[in-house]
């Protein structure tokens, strides 16, 4: 009853109330569970057991995702549904970009329509009626960007798969999903289309068909909010593309504790039996390489484990059980994996004694509480005490999100199905040939099948990476719309102030002077998006690495380069048009004013 790393399925029966059922199950937790453990000397009575430890049901179709973030270990690969949410959460700050430059690029185009605001309305049209027919073209576009939008889904979905390694697949033939897709597009199209349709019916018929637009600050606070909304977006999702970045090369670049790199896993050793010794001395005799294990137990997350509740020898009528991996490896796995011992000594082939001998981590001798830890002896109920020899520098055997846990090795190669070889530096790719040939030899008809220990262990990670392009991918896109709203907004404000630059470029004002009057009022807005974006970024970066037990810290650089990035890539964007303004003839406005 104590182990605990298989997983069960139930099937119940219908009409069966799970959550009912599931507390039922309880008394299996007392009546075996708890029992096995007092017994054991793990726990002190069946209640402050069964207080800690309960059985719990969970849905297949929950299994993938939810497990997670439901407190679930298990031995298995699962995605995270807070992950999908986030994606979620940024898919529709998209969105609301994409929504802010229609707001924007209508703004900056209703110079263009002003007189035929003012025409239809001096033709008796009114308010209400014009503003219905910019609602009209607001919901088209929108209409419009949803078929090219699900054409490019259709187009680009491969290419996302293949990014993601997922096999997404768009549910046309779903019933709800076309009137899904249509109701967002009216909604968004109307929401997106509501302040221009106002603002461009407002304009007076006399001022406009002079071509006179209303000047003031009509309009200019929301758009300063627009821009400022659109800038924070981005900046945030800058500063979380540098976090993720760094997290990923901390992992990647971390001191595991081990020596990851030119090793080969060879799979499949266990039909051998006792030849596979025969095999690693043939491999031996190859100059390239330098070590040879047997084992499955490996310091990289998805191999083998076994978990045992052990406590020193001397301490065995206590209850200071402590949870230990132990690990069977054979007298080589030390220096194949190229850990570095702290105290004592490896394991020795010509020891027979060395069969009740274990080598521990650093963790260990901490959670026991060894000030000797050579010569303690260490043991569980069902097992023979085992003598400390050595202790190894801690390693990581487990994902960088969990602390390294307690581990004792011990000698047993017995049932081992991979055989680890380390390769002398640079020698990998030419030494494969020569693997293939001595596998061929002993296994004729199996044929060679091997991995790589750095490979597998970025292999852990590949969710991350990807996370990293998509957030990229999602940050260049907010980039390009805000700047594409900015770049719209400027276009406005110069045309707004043609007539004023003109002016001051007669009583003398350079050309610098003009292009800084038309920046530094959107250079301030960017200013201010750094300070709201930085909070908010703050905590949910610091949220997300409390994920990590081992981490990078969240730290102001990553915001003022997030915010530095933002100011560079806006000034290029408002620069032609703030330059083009700055150059205008001023006879040219002037002579078309009168």
């Amino acid at each position: 009853w104590s182990v605990n790393f298989y997983d069960c399925y139930l099937k119940l029966k219908p009409n069966v109330d799970a959550v009912a059922f599931e507390k039922k199950l309880q008394h299996i937790v007392r009546d075996h569970f708890a029992a096995a453990a007092v017994e054991r000397g793990q726990a002190k009575s069946i209640d402050a057991f069964a207080a800690v430890c309960r059985l719990r049901l969970q849905p297949v179709d929950e299994v993938y995702l939810k497990t997670a973030s439901a407190g679930i270990r298990d031995n298995q690969k699962h995605g995270d549904i807070r992950l999908v949410w986030f994606l979620g959460i940024i898919a529709v700050f998209i969105l609301l970009l994409a929504a802010v430059n229609f707001v924007n690029l209508s703004t900056a185009r209703s110079a263009n329509r002003a007189k035929e605001v003012g025409l239809r309305k001096t033709l008796g049209s009114g308010r209400g009626t014009l503003v219905s027919q910019f609602l009209s073209e607001s919901v088209l576009y929108a209409v419009l960007a949803f078929i090219l939008g699900g054409l490019a889904a259709g187009l680009l979905l491969p290419q996302f798969n293949r990014m993601t390694a997922k096999s997404m697949v768009l549910p046309w033939g779903e019933p709800w999903f076309i009137p899904a897709l249509v109701a967002a597009s009216l909604f968004i199209g109307l929401m997106a289309g509501v302040y221009p349709a106002f603002y461009l019916s407002g304009f007076r018929p006399m001022e406009t068909l002079k071509g006179q637009l209303a000047k003031g600050a009509k309009g200019k606070g929301l758009q300063n909010a627009l821009v400022v909304f659109q800038f924070t977006v981005s900046i945030v999702l800058i500063a979380a593309t540098i976090l993720v970045n760094r997290q990923v090369n901390f992992i990647l670049h971390k001191d595991l504790g081990f020596n990851k790199d030119q090793v080969v896993l060879l799979q499949g050793v266990q039909t051998l039996g006792d030849k596979k010794y025969a095999l690693r001395e043939n491999l031996l005799q190859l100059s390239e390489v330098k070590y040879v294990s047997i084992g499955d137990f490996l310091p990289v997350e998805g191999s083998k484990r076994y978990g045992n509740m052990m406590k020193p020898e001397s301490r065995k009528n206590t209850d200071q059980d402590v949870l230990v991996q132990r690990w069977r490896v054979d007298p080589d796995y030390i220096k194949a994996m190229g850990m570095q011992l702290v105290e004592g000594r490896d394991f020795n082939r010509e020891m027979p004694s060395d069969s009740l001998a274990t080598i521990v981590n650093q963790r260990l001798v901490e959670k026991m509480q060894l000030e000797n830890p050579v010569g303690t002896y260490i043991a569980n109920r069902d097992q023979k005490p085992v003598k400390i020899i050595g202790v190894v520098k801690d390693f990581h055997f487990e994902s960088l999100k969990e602390e390294i846990a307690p581990l004792c090795l011990v000698l047993d190669d017995s049932y081992a199905e991979t055989m680890s070889v380390r390769v002398a530096a640079e020698k990998v790719s030419a030494v494969l040939p020569a693997l293939t040939k001595i596998w061929d030899r002993f296994l004729p008809n199996q044929p060679i099948r091997y991995t790589f220990l750095d490979e597998r262990f970025a292999a852990a990670y590949d969710d991350l990476k990807r996370m990293e392009r998509i957030i990229t991918g999602f940050s260049m896109l907010a980039i390009a719309l805000a700047c594409l709203g900015l770049f719209a907004l400027a276009a406005f404000m110069a045309q707004q102030r043609s007539k004023e630059m003109s002016i001051r470029k007669v009583l003398g004002a350079s050309v610098p002077a003009i292009f800084r009057l038309l920046t530094q009022n959107f250079l301030g807005l960017i200013l201010v998006a750094l300070c709201l974006a930085t909070p908010p970024a703050w905590y949910i970066l610091s949220r997300w690495l409390d994920n990590y037990t081992y981490r990078v810290s969240v730290t102001a650089d990553i915001f003022l380069l997030a915010g530095l990035a933002v100011f560079l890539i806006a000034l290029l964007t408002i620069s032609y048009q703030a330059i083009k303004a700055a150059l205008v003839n001023p006879a040219e406005v002037m002579g078309g004013d009168g």
